[in-house]
């Protein structure tokens, strides 16, 4: 298998490597909607535990994938939860056709941008499904942490062999930190309005949780852009001007 040739078939045959085992996780995700009976789309909606949650607290939700064993999953575990969930099929990065004119009052991005191929072409895909006064939840590694920084400190000349499967552990084919991603998202036409510490494990911090309680947490609120983790929530706005830059 290879990214430009069997990337949908990829993700079919990792439908056995569960996503969202994290029951926490997800509720910490869950809890970010405010407010009731929200039309919610969740993009890269894995195995589905998220889309459930929310379908569960009243919630108009519905699970896309790229994957269709994935869907299969989700399907699954709505009806063993007694929940009604709609399933799209669809690679984002291609077209949106899949969803017809729906809008949605809340888009979910988690931990899906590291995987795209293209992510400005799968952003302003996703930016046409938001609803005007909807928003974008985007969450995604973080490139720009202690740990990483002090990697690059103490090995300048190292290189790490992305060949050896032991060594890269994902699929993940961009990183972001803070400003990058920023900045990817005003160039489609997203704000962002809010950041969300999630966890700040580097240097040591997790290590010190059972002394402190919550310190990884705590760590992240006063250095957000440090955490482990990057998550934004996003409006719609008028993307940067190219034709002002140019002239600029």
């Amino acid at each position: 298998m290879n990214l430009c040739s069997d990337y949908e078939k990829a993700y079919e045959a990792a439908e056995v490597l569960p996503q969202q085992t994290d029951r926490r996780e997800v509720e910490f995700f869950a809890n970010i909607v405010e407010g009731q009976n929200k039309k919610i789309l969740d993009i890269g909606c894995a195995e589905g535990e998220l889309v459930v949650e929310l379908a569960k607290r009243g919630h108009d939700v519905t699970g896309a994938e790229i994957s269709s064993g994935f869907l299969n999953q989700t399907m699954q575990l709505a009806n063993k939860h007694g929940v009604q969930v709609r399933a799209v099929h669809a690679d984002i990065e291609k077209s949106i056709e899949p969803f017809g004119n729906a809008k949605y009052d809340l888009v979910y991005l988690n931990d899906i941008i590291e995987h795209f191929r293209n992510p400005v072409s799968a952003l302003c895909n996703v930016r046409g499904l938001v609803d005007d006064n909807g928003v974008l939840i985007i969450h995604t590694p973080n490139c720009a942490t202690p740990a990483r920084t002090k990697w690059y400190f103490f090995h300048p000349h190292a290189r790490l062999n992305y060949f050896d499967p032991n060594i890269l552990g994902d699929f993940h084919v961009s990183t972001y930190d803070q400003m990058t991603l920023e900045k990817t998202l005003n160039f489609v036409g997203f704000k962002i309005d809010r950041m969300i510490p999630t966890r700040f494990t580097s240097l040591g911090v997790h290590r010190l949780a059972p002394i402190i309680k919550s310190l990884p947490e705590i760590v992240a609120k006063i250095f957000p852009h440090l955490a482990d983790t990057l998550l934004f929530v996003c409006s719609k706005c008028g993307p940067i001007d190219l034709a002002k830059q140019i002239e600029f």
